[in-house]
């Protein structure tokens, strides 16, 4: 929107959480589908102990070191499990006419029941820093990912929206 600066293509990705497989989990596939739109990434967590909460120390030293110029950090915000009811139906009568007319309409499911089925709705929150300009906030956007099934399956998915996202807007 308002940044005027040069484009970025070295960035930090840091997936806040405190489950440690998670979080490296995460960095590592979301910092793959960086790479592989031929800009430079690292996963924060191979260049600090990847154990607890990064201190503004750890991150100057992980910016100094791999001279990157973004911060790509990204968040859960919420985690909702939602219910969804699928009504049940009848279908038209079978034929009555003779017995083969029924039993054949009716062996193939003349009802069905209704049911109640739940997903999993997680949104997420991703922010890009400038590491060139005192780590100020140039971009932020959510997203939602519903029924989440794996980490390696979600995070390129994800990933690719941020990118689009930040492409669109002139960043990368």
């Amino acid at each position: 929107p308002g940044y005027r600066g040069p484009v970025f293509n070295n960035f930090v990705v840091v997936g806040v959480s405190k489950e440690i497989g998670t979080r490296r989990l995460f960095e590592d596939s979301f910092a793959a589908t960086v790479r592989g739109r031929g800009l430079s990434a690292y996963a924060a967590y191979t260049l600090d102990d990847g154990t607890d909460q990064l201190t503004n120390t750890e991150i100057d030293a992980i910016l100094n070191s791999t001279g990157a110029n973004g911060i790509l950090v990204t968040r859960l915000v919420a985690h909702d499990q939602k219910a969804n009811y699928q009504p049940g139906y009848v279908t038209a009568g079978p034929s009555y006419y003779n017995y083969y007319g029924y039993y054949n309409y009716a062996w193939g499911a003349a009802y069905s029941p209704g049911y109640t089925y739940t997903y999993e709705v997680i949104r997420l929150e991703t922010n890009l820093y400038d590491a060139d300009e005192d780590n100020k906030l140039i971009w932020s956007g959510t997203s939602e990912v519903v029924d989440f099934t794996t980490i390696d399956r979600e995070v390129p998915r994800l990933a690719d929206k941020v990118l689009k996202e930040l492409e669109k807007e002139g960043l990368i």
